[in-house]
């Protein structure tokens, strides 16, 4: 869904791809592992539609200025000038029915696709607790979700989300040592914690807007058939505004790669690291292993 006049986004010239419907075709696919917006195709949508206890939804495209652009005069030698306007994808289109009802943010989005197991890549920041303005980048592998829906005995609805997400360390900006295992578990938790708001954050602005994206009315219909047929003409306006939503997010740390100690660890913790040393064995005037004088022997006779 294009968000402003559809005439912006067809005059915006591309010199890689004739047709317009080609070139967005290609930036959805080369895009959608951020996870910034749905891959929804039309027949994903019309299924949507169809649905009973969940709304359609859709990736929204909207025209931006180009930040590399600039003004000036051109010469028959020059190169291509950049396009004045670029076309950016991102965010989520909320439906009632069949009628446009409001937006989710790129933020908001991966929220929302936690909720629906579709988060399969992208980075995370995660910030800092007690340095402001300090982020911790995950690199997304993979997520799984579920969705529980729960009548209590007052007549109560409630929902848990249960979202399980895999991650690897790809940039920190503070000092911390991730060779440890305690400080892997506290990355771990806000990660975890980090998930949660993004998915409440999706869920209050869905509900502000009354539209189920998430499926949760059809969560009741599936386990709850004899109850959901006095819910279902209210569920829109009456129950799904006033939902109960708990977010349980399990977020795991799989690969630091190189990274453990930082550069100022030794500064910052002199006497941790005094006795780190003290309780390590020393290594000089050992004799290397016979595999390593072997290997050296095999590489130097191959050269």
């Amino acid at each position: 869904m294009v968000r402003g006049q559809m005439v912006e986004v067809m005059d915006i010239p591309n010199p890689h791809e004739i047709c317009s419907a080609l070139r967005l075709d290609a930036l959805m696919r080369g895009q959608w592992e951020n996870s910034h917006f749905p891959p929804v195709n039309l027949g994903d949508f019309l299924g949507l539609l169809a649905t009973e206890g969940q709304e359609a939804y859709c990736a929204v495209i909207r025209v931006e200025r180009n930040p590399t652009f600039v003004k000036s005069t051109r010469r028959p030698s020059d190169l291509a000038p950049e396009p004045k306007l670029s076309i950016k994808i991102g965010g989520t289109a909320l439906f009632r029915n069949d009628k446009l009802v409001g937006y989710l943010d790129e933020h908001e989005t991966r929220g929302f696709l936690f909720t629906q197991g579709k988060v399969q890549g992208g980075h995370l920041e995660v910030p800092y607790p007690g340095q402001k303005g300090i982020y911790v980048s995950l690199n997304i592998i993979r997520s799984k979700a579920q969705i529980v829906p729960e009548i209590t005995r007052d007549g109560q609805l409630k929902v848990t989300v249960k979202v399980r997400e895999e991650a690897n360390l790809a940039e920190t900006d503070c000092r911390v040592d991730v060779s440890k295992v305690e400080a892997i578990k506290k990355l771990e938790m806000l990660q975890a914690k980090q998930i949660e708001r993004e998915v409440m954050r999706a869920v209050r602005r869905a509900q502000k807007c009354k539209s189920d994206a998430f499926g949760f009315g059809a969560a009741f219909h599936r386990r709850f058939p004899r109850e959901w047929r006095t819910m279902r003409d209210l569920w829109a306006e009456k129950y799904f505004p006033s939902l109960k939503v708990r977010v349980v997010a399990d977020a795991k740390l799989r690969r630091t790669s190189l990274r453990l100690r930082p550069v100022f660890y030794k500064k910052d913790n002199k006497e941790l690291y005094a006795e780190e040393e003290k309780t390590q064995p020393l290594t000089s005037g050992r004799r290397p292993r016979p595999c390593s004088i072997f290997c050296y022997w095999h590489f130097s006779t191959l050269r």
